[in-house]
């Protein structure tokens, strides 16, 4: 508890994300907000520009900062690789879940609903929030926000005629291209009621799998201290 406490410490004064980045939280959280109480019936979809930018906050690039010194404090005072990288995730993703804690309250102060609490709403939040930091923590800072923006628009324009990833999520099952769409295209699952367990498996599946890995990666790779190169 005290190695964690101290790795909490040392993030809360080099925190992983620009202030930029919290600014545009705040930004988009203040927005989404004030267009709730302008039109009620925006509040399914309020919280999509919070998932949108979270992809962008996760994408940190674990390794590269690593790489280069910027936590050997922490790695070598006994707190460990696996420990720093859970707390620079959790600090990482941090402001956009609380963002999206604000705007559900918002959510429920203003129209009396719980689109952001719904169970695609959840799923599609812990993919945002844990998918883009796996998968770039051997890669440059944004470049697995980069290459799934990149992904969504290809589905987008470049799929055959009369294929879609039109999503219906109903208690006896969605399609395949339905499933297929939850991982393009997570933030489709905001505000729905999803009953099929296999449409919030998928991603949910893939936020496990990428985090696991990244961790993996993280115990095994070659981190040699800055001081020692």
């Amino acid at each position: 508890m005290t190695a964690l406490v101290r790795a909490l410490k040392f993030f809360t004064v080099v925190p992983p994300l620009p202030r930029l980045m919290v600014y545009s939280f705040m930004i988009v959280t203040v927005a989404s907000a004030v267009s709730m109480s302008l039109d009620a019936s925006r509040t399914p979809i309020a919280s999509v520009p919070i998932l949108v930018l979270q992809v962008f906050a996760t994408s940190t690039g674990f390794t590269a900062h690593a790489r280069r010194g910027h936590y050997d404090v922490l790695l070598t005072e006994g707190i460990g690789r696996l420990r720093t990288a859970l707390t620079h995730w959790l600090m990482s993703s941090a402001p956009g879940l609380a963002s999206w804690v604000v705007v559900a309250i918002a959510e429920w102060t203003i129209a009396g609903t719980t689109n952001a609490l719904a169970t695609g709403s959840i799923t599609a939040l812990v993919a945002v929030s844990t998918i883009p930091w796996g998968t770039t923590v051997a890669l440059p800072r944004f470049s697995g926000a980069i290459g799934w923006m990149l992904l969504c628009v290809m589905a987008a324009t470049l799929t055959p005629h009369g294929i879609t990833f039109d999503q219906d999520y109903g208690a006896i099952g969605p399609g395949w291209l339905s499933v297929l769409g939850t991982m393009v295209f997570p933030v489709g699952l905001v505000g729905a009621d999803v009953q099929s367990v296999v449409a919030l498996a998928l991603p949910l599946m893939v936020s496990a799998v990428s985090m696991m890995a990244a961790l993996i990666w993280i115990a095994r790779t070659p981190l040699p201290l800055e001081a020692a190169q």
